[in-house]
């Protein structure tokens, strides 16, 4: 919310504009938009799964959040808005795109603006 009150993230946008290009390769229904209110009200259609990083070793954990996004990549399920199914993939994608839009490390973002704010 903050980055939309900011201007640098508009929920009627495709979220594919702030990613990498090819960033999402699971999608099944590419020429749906997706939005940040999709993946805020979690009906993006994405499936949700066991991550191996559940239960893993500390040297098996990710270096970034974008490498855990990627690598943990849901498959796309559901329409856009067909079902409404909490995923923490897509937390973790909202998170990112925040982190890409703010060109801030989410960790220090959420501290800094969240935390420190309260």
């Amino acid at each position: 919310m903050q980055q939309w009150e900011r201007g640098n993230i508009d929920f009627d946008t495709d979220i594919r504009e702030y990613l990498p290009d090819g960033f999402l390769t699971k999608l099944q229904y590419e020429d749906e938009k997706i939005t940040m209110l999709n993946l805020m009200n979690h009906n993006a259609g994405f499936q949700e799964s066991y991550y191996e990083n559940q239960m893993c070793s500390e040297d098996d954990l990710f270096d970034s959040l974008e490498e855990a996004v990627k690598s943990c990549e849901c498959y796309q399920a559901y329409h856009v808005g067909e079902y409404t199914a909490y995923s923490n993939w897509s937390s973790a994608l909202a998170a990112y795109i925040v982190e890409r839009v703010s060109r801030e490390n989410y960790v220090d973002y959420v501290h800094e603006n969240i935390f420190e704010q309260c």
